[in-house]
């Protein structure tokens, strides 16, 4: 059901046999803690906190949304995340994806005024639908994904995808976004270029150094 559960003890969530649900309107709000080893469904409901982590495996059932409220919070998930939904992320804070070998078939959304952080090259699956509306900071990794959408700004890393790239939106400052297609398209003698196949890269335009 609707509501919000605030947690701020570590054990506040009871013994973590049987893990922990969060339905679709529901909120979880950890605060200032880490929750080990406590197994999270998210079955459209949000996750959020005041600078905490959670480390348990995560199932998302439905589309679902991770939350750092306000500027300078952090909520940091460690734990594997899987399952059939995807998720937003929310607020004004930082949400770091720091697990590898996520499997969740979902797509990933970075809200608007929100920052994501990804702390390996498998924190988000190669076949999701990745959008970034807020600033996306992969940590100097480089990810490949089906699709990925670029109003924001993308930032310490490169995103390659097996589908269609719309970049509208900027690097860190340092230089245009650029979009490389991979192979080259061929070029005929009569000079006109060809179709293209392969994949897309974009980057964050700093270039090497």
């Amino acid at each position: 059901s609707a509501g919000t559960l605030k947690v701020t003890h570590a054990s506040g969530l009871g013994t973590t046999a049987s893990g922990t649900t969060v339905a679709s309107g529901a909120t979880l709000d950890i605060v200032d803690i880490t929750v080990s080893g406590e197994a999270l469904t998210l079955a459209g409901g949000t996750l959020t906190d005041v600078t905490s982590e959670w480390t348990g495996a995560i199932n998302l059932t439905a589309d679902s949304t991770f939350a750092a409220a306000n500027a300078g919070d952090v909520l940091t998930i460690s734990g594997k995340i899987s399952g059939s939904g995807g998720y937003t992320t929310a607020g004004s804070g930082k949400v770091i994806i720091s697990g590898a070998s996520n499997d969740y078939t979902g797509s990933t959304t970075v809200g608007i005024g929100s920052e994501l952080e990804l702390g390996s090259a498998t924190a988000i699956p190669t076949a999701t639908a990745l959008t970034n509306n807020g600033t996306l900071d992969l940590s100097g990794n480089n990810i490949t994904v089906a699709t990925f959408s670029n109003p924001g700004s993308l930032i310490n890393g490169t995103v390659t995808t097996t589908g269609v790239v719309r970049s509208g939106g900027g690097g860190d400052g340092g230089g245009a976004e650029e979009v490389v297609e991979t192979p080259a398209p061929a070029t005929p003698a009569n000079g006109n270029a060809g179709g293209t196949s392969g994949v897309d890269t974009l980057g964050d335009g700093r270039g090497a150094s």
